[in-house]
């Protein structure tokens, strides 16, 4: 039988062990439910007006943003092509966008740093059929106007250029809650 001190020092071993795991199961489930909680399309508080969009470099030379994103709703969503949970959402995002009439809704798909010879080259290998518009940054400065901390992230503009929602993480999980949105500020009207 092992002397007291022994069994103590064991007792206090293994419960300070008990709680080191505990403490890291319990912080493990929070990141989950964080994470899981980032993915969703979060309402933005009294709709501020979206950073500008004007002189946008694009992928479609014949492309002018001041006359084709007027009185639509938008989506924009900034990714990178090293970014696999962007890639994963761009299927859905076509999707989404065959839902609607062009003149009503349309997505902009915000590239995060790279060449233009380099998302050219993404788009015609991964992904040559998509109708979304893509633009440049190849200097964060959409990056950083609209204030943007992981990828992918995505925002919901209405027709009066007001941020609506905004989702941090993929959004392919939410296609359903994203069509819901969506068609609510289509239907809805100007102010």
């Amino acid at each position: 039988m092992a002397p007291k001190n022994q069994r103590n020092a064991f007792n206090s071993k293994s419960v300070f062990c008990a709680l080191i795991f505990f403490t890291f199961v319990l912080c493990y489930i929070a990141q989950i439910k964080q994470v899981n909680a980032q993915d969703k399309l979060i309402l933005i508080p009294e709709s501020p007006p979206a950073p500008q969009l004007d002189n946008l470099d694009t992928l479609d030379p014949k492309f002018v943003a001041q006359n084709e994103l007027k009185d639509k709703v938008i989506l924009v969503n900034f990714w990178a092509s090293w970014c696999s949970p962007c890639i994963k959402e761009f299927p859905v995002l076509q999707s989404l966008l065959e839902q609607f009439d062009r003149s009503q809704f349309e997505i902009l798909a915000i590239n995060a740093s790279e060449t233009r010879e380099a998302v050219e080259s993404f788009f015609d290998r991964m992904f040559p059929d998509l109708g979304f518009i893509i633009v440049l940054d190849p200097e964060l400065e959409l990056f950083n106007s609209w204030r943007v901390r992981g990828l992918p992230t995505t925002y919901l503009v209405d027709r009066s250029s007001r941020m609506r929602y905004k989702a941090i993480g993929s959004v392919d999980q939410n296609y359903e809650e994203l069509l819901a949105k969506v068609t609510a500020l289509v239907q809805e009207q100007s102010h």
